[in-house]
């Protein structure tokens, strides 16, 4: 139990921040309906920004925690370092704290879904390298036999780096004093990002489906790659949903249109295939997952 405790704090966290963001979005949908509406205090352009902020923090800190708690069981090994883990979670807990304090007081960069000052970024980049580091040298993948999983989870730590640089090229004059490439690369990025994080959770769905099941084969199948390799070309292309404002060829949004539906049948075809599998192995030991898993499918 002590050597998952790290994970569980992220997974606290999290619902903290999942708790916080509910408050603040129906302050902010109250500020909505009624203008007037606590405007002296905690006007609508303050509540906004911190409901989206600790939204997204909810997702990426219990993917985390859920991450740090099951790498030790993939790899059969301790987790490699308790100590970068610790300091991962103070990091993380200090730059929600350092964001919304910023947010109360009326800090902004401007930028939709970063709000906060881009020198808050660096605290986040250095904490994910610490996460990054962690999870590679306790799984220690081997190409040839690494399960789906795990290439899910190497893919959306690689590319929230990625995308978290793409999101600050808008400092660089070549970006901002063209509101056009500005716009583009602020919301490719934005939705690349998004991509990102979705393959932490599909990853952690994949992991989770194998083990209610029982399945070890479930990791190593066509279909599974498949899913992931889909995920990829999603979360590379599927920014095309978001430059609608932006003068770019259509065929651009018609192909992230076409992907993300695709990866929509892919996706409930995995989850109805596993529950065939679920209900065949007459497993009954995890009846709460099966149930989430049975309302994603619906």
């Amino acid at each position: 139990m002590r050597q998952h405790t790290i994970a569980y704090r992220f997974i606290v966290l999290g619902f903290a921040c999942l708790l916080l963001s509910i408050t603040f979005g129906l302050t902010a949908s109250l500020q909505y309906l009624f203008p007037h509406f606590l405007n002296e205090q905690f006007s609508f352009q303050n509540t906004r920004p911190v409901h989206v902020f600790l939204a997204v923090n909810w997702i990426f800190t219990c993917v985390t925690g859920i991450v740090y708690r099951y790498i030790p069981d993939v790899a059969g090994r301790t987790l490699y370092s308790r100590k970068l883990a610790r300091v991962h979670f103070l990091l993380q807990s200090l730059t929600i704290f350092i964001a919304v304090s910023g947010f109360c007081m009326g800090y902004f960069s401007g930028r939709e879904y970063l709000e906060f000052p881009p020198w808050v970024s660096s605290l986040i980049i250095v904490y994910w390298l610490l996460f990054a580091i962690n999870f590679l040298m306790t799984i220690r993948p081997r190409l040839a036999s690494t399960p789906v999983y795990i290439w899910s989870w190497c893919t959306g730590l690689l590319f929230f780096f990625i995308t978290m640089i793409e999101a600050h090229l808008w400092l660089l004059p070549y970006f901002n004093e063209n509101i056009i490439r500005d716009l583009t690369v602020q919301w490719k990025a934005n939705g690349s990002m998004v991509g990102a994080w979705n393959m932490l959770i599909y990853g952690t769905a994949m992991y989770a489906m194998e083990q209610i099941t029982g399945d070890k084969k479930m990791g190593h199948r066509k279909i599974s790659f498949a899913f992931y390799f889909l995920g990829l070309s999603n979360l590379m292309f599927n920014w095309g949903h978001h430059t609608y404002i932006v003068p770019a060829n259509p065929i651009v949004k018609q192909v992230a249109y076409i992907i993300s539906m695709t990866e929509l049948v892919l996706l409930a075809n995995i989850l109805w295939q596993w529950k065939n599998s679920y209900k065949k192995s007459g497993n009954t030991s995890y009846p709460l997952a099966y149930r989430f898993f049975k309302v994603a499918d619906t």
